[in-house]
């Protein structure tokens, strides 16, 4: 870093405000009350660490089941992250080609997609990414986009407030999906940085994993990578 970045760095550092925002947010019901609903149509479910797993046989799939289950995840504010046809991975939620194509079983993992917000900001931030996407990350920052992501998920940047936390996650991404150790890198992020930064937490984890999501864009300037 030359000189000129360097006083550029410490000035915006100095600038950071010491009172935190607030913005009220719409919540995605709690697992036990979509659980209970799960239950009393009969469906396979599996409450995991980070989502919730429903296996569907294709025998029971109808159009009609499909509409009837697209309107319940809106209603209880979930979304499909993945799914699994014969073992094989797909992002978000399956097509009607998909639904029905050849298989037995259908896997979907669903994620909340709302939570409570947050009354405080991290000063360091973590962010797991894939290194094929670092170069862009290096020009244009980290921005809200779905695409991108190993998973599908709504158009949001998905952080850690510890590296722990980080660590573990990355490699529990790397053992389920089957990737290579050294294409997983982690982000450490400067708040102080980032201009309006506003965080979530992230209902995927409970708040002792210190998980958050955010909707602002990430400049360059604020990343280092570890």
């Amino acid at each position: 870093m030359n000189n000129f970045s360097k006083y550029l760095k410490e000035d915006k550092i100095k600038e950071f405000p010491v009172s935190l925002i607030k913005e009220g947010l719409i919540l995605s019901w709690e697992y036990d009350k979509l659980i209970n609903i799960l239950k009393k149509k009969n469906l396979q479910y599996n409450l995991k660490d980070y989502c919730l797993e429903l296996t569907f046989n294709k025998k029971n799939i109808t159009k009609d089941f499909i509409d009837d289950f697209s309107k319940l995840l809106n209603l209880s504010g979930y979304y499909v992250s993945v799914y699994y046809i014969n073992n094989n991975k797909e992002k978000g939620f399956p097509s009607l080609n998909d639904w029905f194509s050849n298989y037995n079983q259908i896997k979907l993992e669903l994620n909340k997609k709302f939570d409570s917000d947050l009354t405080g900001i991290p000063l360091k931030m973590y962010h797991i990414t894939e290194l094929k996407n670092i170069n862009k990350i290096k020009k244009q920052g980290l921005i809200p986009l779905s695409y991108s992501k190993i998973e599908k998920h709504p158009d949001r940047v998905y952080l850690f407030d510890n590296i722990d936390s980080a660590n573990y996650y990355k490699n529990d991404i790397i053992g389920r999906y089957n990737l290579e150790d050294e294409n997983m890198i982690i982000l450490e992020i400067d708040t102080r940085l980032i201009n309006k930064i506003k965080l979530y937490y992230d209902p995927k984890f409970g708040e002792d994993w210190g998980a958050y999501y955010t909707y602002s864009n990430i400049s360059p300037f604020a990343i280092t990578n570890i």
